[in-house]
């Protein structure tokens, strides 16, 4: 029997657990099941549907959000996967971006790693338009020569404009933090 074939006869079998949700809903309900991914609800009150995480921004009085991701989304769209599919919904506290976030370290814990991604969405290497949530974050000062890990003097890059700058010499200049 093929994963697909199992997908839709566990949908079938959901429908009367999961009253209100799509066929399609149920399909990766059941696809979930199958992967161990169950546990955060899917809009009916259960907590077996799958993981859903929305990295949403919004400003206060705007009927208009945007979804990374996705780009510019109405609030009433927005509603439909966190009713619908998500059912369980985290809600991350607001990172003040005006106030400079520094740590005594090397090392980028989670907290500053996140403001600056907020900060600079993309590769801030010349004319890149990488926007990853999975770039390395360069020190523009280097740490050994007294630049502070701060999202005053950290930007995301890729891999290979991090080693650029690094190994082959290449300066960074910025004109403010």
């Amino acid at each position: 029997m093929s994963i697909a074939h199992a997908a839709r006869q566990r949908a079938k079998e959901l429908e009367p657990d999961l009253p209100g949700t799509t066929f399609g809903q149920r399909q990766i309900t059941a696809l979930a099941e199958g992967l161990g991914l169950t546990g955060t609800g899917t809009g009916t009150g259960k907590r077996n549907g799958p993981r859903v995480k929305i990295y949403l921004h919004l400003a206060p009085g705007s009927p208009i959000a945007r979804m990374e991701g996705h780009g510019p989304v109405t609030r009433d769209y927005v509603r439909h996967p966190v009713r619908d599919i998500a059912g369980h919904v985290r809600v991350q506290p607001v990172s003040d971006l005006n106030q400079t976030i520094a740590v005594d370290a090397y090392e980028i814990p989670h907290r500053l790693r996140q403001a600056v991604r907020l900060i600079h969405p993309g590769d801030v290497f010349p004319y890149a338009v990488n926007l990853s949530r999975e770039m390395d974050l360069d020190h523009q000062i280097p740490h050994g020569e007294g630049g502070e890990t701060s999202t005053d003097n950290l930007g995301p890059v890729t891999r290979s404009h991090h080693r650029i700058k690094t190994h082959d010499n290449w300066e960074v200049r910025q004109p403010n933090p």
